[in-house]
């Protein structure tokens, strides 16, 4: 906490908050297309500090800016007058339901391509920074130091974080051009070692994105920040399962550890901070489609299952499953946080 400024602080919460209520005026704009009855709009979580009316829609800023949420009437079984309003979201028919639930996670991932798409615009590739070099690996046999910039791997520029983390995954000797302080650019050659069946390099680094290098072809841009998205989405769904299969490594993240790499990417340039931002875009995203109680993806499946049924499961059950979801998430959040704060 003591290298970060407050600016860095303020404009790393203010990021994160801008995804989140991205992420909820998506679910807004889908309520309104398919004519439900929307109460609030609010971005942040818990007392209001400030909103006005409009429309009937209360928009509200509120206190907790790690969060947001959109109220249309009737998504619980509590507001049982609902049934007898046309308007009333458990009166919508399921497709439109399974859209308006889709669509917050769907705004995530535009919002991540438009925003490495602007990147790869402006800045076409970039540099890996080595910030720390492990003893014994892979790195440290082939010679590599802190410090030193890893411009080109094969001879080829590297477009994003990805294509770093792509070669190494290979597991083939690497021909890296290093840039070592104000000395000529040096070649070394280094192939990766396989540690619990992954390849490593054995390096911490920064990825840093270069205005200087070539001008970039649109269409090839687009084409790159998709697929981008997607490879992100299979790297942390894959992260996922080898946790849940006991896989020490993978390490899960608060708020407040993104929080600091958010205010980390803030201090390294603009380029870095739309990027990290367009990273946590698809994982707020990906993690509101998996079937987890109280997040988007499990409210979806329970739809599907209804249309396949024909029937509606019971809406008390439903609404005790996604309660306790809601209270798991939050007790989760709060170990992560407590641990990232006493670990700082």
């Amino acid at each position: 906490m003591n290298s970060w400024s407050a600016t860095d602080l303020i404009v790393a919460i203010l990021g994160l908050s801008a995804i989140i209520a991205w992420h909820e005026l998506g679910h807004f704009w889908l309520a309104l297309r398919f004519k439900m009855k929307v109460l609030r709009y609010s971005v942040g979580m818990g007392p209001k500090l400030w909103g006005f009316t409009k429309n009937g829609i209360e928009y509200q800023l509120s206190a907790i800016p790690f969060g947001g949420f959109v109220q249309v009437y009737g998504m619980t079984p509590l507001e049982e007058e609902a049934v007898h309003d046309p308007d009333a979201f458990m009166n919508k028919p399921r497709w439109q339901r399974i859209i308006f639930y889709a669509a917050g996670p769907g705004f995530n991932y535009a919002m991540a391509v438009a925003l490495y798409f602007f990147v790869g615009m402006a800045f076409p590739g970039g540099n890996v920074e080595i910030n720390q070099v492990v003893d014994g690996s892979a790195a440290a046999t082939a010679g590599l130091q802190t410090g030193d910039l890893i411009t080109r791997i094969d001879g080829e520029v590297m477009r994003n974080e990805n294509d770093f983390l792509r070669a190494i995954a290979e597991n083939e000797e690497l021909t890296l051009s290093v840039q070592r302080g104000e000395a000529p650019a040096q070649t070394v050659v280094v192939t990766p070692q396989v540690v619990d069946d992954r390849a490593m390099l054995g390096v911490g680094y920064d990825f840093r994105y270069d205005a200087s290098l070539r001008s970039a072809n649109p269409l090839e841009v687009l084409v790159v920040s998709v697929a981008y998205c997607g490879q992100i989405s299979v790297g942390m769904v894959s992260g996922l399962v080898r946790k849940i299969g006991g896989d020490d490594s993978i390490k899960m993240q608060g708020p407040v550890a993104v929080t600091k790499r958010l205010s980390a990417a803030v201090r390294r340039g603009l380029p870095e901070l739309i990027a990290f931002l367009a990273f946590l875009s698809v994982a707020l995203g990906l993690m509101n489609l998996l079937p987890i109680p109280a997040l988007d993806g499990s409210k979806m499946l329970i739809l599907l299952v209804e249309s396949v049924a024909r029937r509606d499961l019971k809406p008390r059950l439903q609404a005790y499953v996604h309660g306790f979801g809601f209270l798991g998430l939050m007790l989760m959040i709060l170990v992560l946080s407590v641990g990232e704060v006493g670990g700082s």
